[in-house]
């Protein structure tokens, strides 16, 4: 039977619908846990899925379903409450904002929409590259991805707005700070760098909550518009979005093909690459709809990029798909070549599931966003006596032991004077998530092909040749 027949006969048969449907509402749930993010919920759900689910299809689509809605469930949380996840750093920074100006409603609307969007783009996109995207793929080796990284470090010029030297000073300083661990730096183990988590949270979230401690007040007045008509007025601008939507999700599929480039990278390359297209730049970084939409369709498109090679190669595009790839070989699957042959409609069926899952989370959230939006209505000395206890203690579940609550506390005082004295911080995130990658595979491929043999590789020095290009081309346009 044709694999596309094939994949559609599951869309006809109710336990498809009993699992994805479960999954969704069972990830919508430990969303509002801390310390949670796809990745646990996955390791936690793999072996009951394993043991329970006997259909391979129906096993697959289970954790496919996971990984495709984390990113939108994860901005509820960042938007309302201010606790950020590493997908999430941009949404909160911007989204957050808008909450504070009594907008959070029409800010999850946008932003359910948009992801519904992008992951179905992203799906759409995944199913016309696979057949053509091995050799793109396998071109990708240590050293193209510690280039791209590089890439990255050219587009802190756009996060520096109004304050460059200020900003690339963060930047240098974030690189920095990454490389600190316990032993020497040609022997680290990248587990005792400081973790990502609590530096996120010390760095963005723990600063704003003791502002709205300090003030006295909820996160958004009495005023504010929680109406399930402005749910709708921020899904219709999302709508309205509809090309600017379509080329950043265009964009998450590229970067989350790339194996290695995880979705903090994504967060913050596709925030800078919208900007670059943004003719007024007044608003980000104070509460910009389109920021947080520039990031929230490409998080989401760039599960479909993540699951192009690892549906077509068996190389893990994230985390979450390695735990998909893990599940093949105990159902009988081979990943790789197989998938695009004698079990083309598995792939295909993933697919439609990462556009389907999206499409009901989405419509989830729309209907539940007018009543979760009062949420900012409450005075911030009782939610943030929740709340701040809850980012402490995802800190200490991300690192099992007390150095993460002292990362955060730290790295919070830091937080505070740049905010006080007008440093930009999301420059020195940017900085912080790329030197371990752009060191770690520079590394790599030397020890393997030698200085020469990394630096002399066409596509190598290509990107290379393009961050340096654009990196002036942005500091000419920025400056004044």
């Amino acid at each position: 039977m044709d694999p596309i027949l094939t994949a559609l006969a599951f869309l006809l048969d109710p336990t498809y619908w009993v699992v994805m449907l479960g999954v969704v509402f069972l990830a919508a749930l430990t969303s509002v846990i801390p310390g949670t993010n796809a990745f646990l919920v996955m390791a936690l759900a793999f072996p009951l899925i394993l043991f329970e689910v006997d259909d391979p299809a129906i096993g697959l689509v289970a954790l496919a379903t996971i990984s495709g809605v984390s990113n939108t469930l994860d901005s509820i949380p960042a938007i309302l409450i201010g606790q950020p996840s590493a997908a999430t750093q941009v949404t909160f920074l911007e989204g957050h904002q808008l909450a504070r100006q009594g907008k959070a409603a029409h800010t999850l609307g946008a932003v359910y929409t948009a992801s519904a969007i992008g992951g179905i783009v992203g799906a759409l996109i995944l199913m016309a590259l696979i057949p053509i995207a091995r050799p793109w793929v396998l071109s990708f080796g240590f050293a193209e991805i510690g280039a791209t990284a590089v890439f990255g470090i050219a587009m802190v010029v756009i996060l520096c707005r109004g304050a460059m030297i200020k900003g690339l000073v963060a930047a240098l300083v974030g690189m920095l700070l990454a490389i600190i661990g316990d032993y020497g730096r040609l022997t680290v183990d990248p587990f005792v760098r400081m973790p990502l988590i609590p530096f996120i949270l010390g760095l963005f979230a723990l600063p704003e909550l003791i502002d709205l401690m300090i003030s006295r007040q909820p996160v958004a007045n009495k005023g504010a518009y929680v109406s399930k008509k402005e749910v709708l007025q921020g899904a219709r601008f999302a709508i309205s979005r509809w090309k600017m939507i379509l080329r950043q999700s265009a964009f998450g599929v590229l970067l989350g093909a790339i194996p290695g480039v995880g979705s903090s990278v994504v967060d913050w390359l596709s925030y800078a690459f919208g900007i670059t297209f943004t003719k007024d730049k007044s608003l980000f970084g104070k509460g910009s709809l389109e920021g947080v939409l520039f990031a929230e369709s490409a998080q989401n498109a760039k599960e479909a990029g993540a699951a192009l090679p690892t549906l077509s190669l068996g190389v893990p595009g994230a985390p979450t798909w390695a735990l998909v790839v893990t599940a093949m070989i105990p159902y009988g699957i081979a990943p790789g070549p197989e998938m695009l042959g004698i079990n083309a409609h598995i792939t295909i069926l993933l697919v439609l599931t990462l556009a389907i899952s999206n499409f009901v989370i989405a419509c989830l959230g729309l209907g539940m966003t007018g009543y979760i939006s009062r949420l900012t209505m409450i005075r911030y000395p009782i939610i943030g006596s929740i709340v701040i206890p809850l980012v402490l203690l995802s800190a200490f579940v991300d690192t099992t032991n007390w150095r993460g609550i002292q990362i955060v506390l730290g790295v919070s005082v830091m937080g505070l004077v740049m905010k006080k004295y007008g440093w930009p911080r999301p420059p020195m995130i940017l900085g912080f998530i790329l030197e371990p990658i752009i060191e770690k595979n520079f590394l790599n491929s030397i020890s393997i092909y030698g200085f020469q043999g990394t630096f002399s590789r066409s596509l190598t020095i290509a990107i290379l040749v393009v961050s340096i290009v654009f990196g002036f081309f942005l500091v000419r346009n920025t400056r004044g």
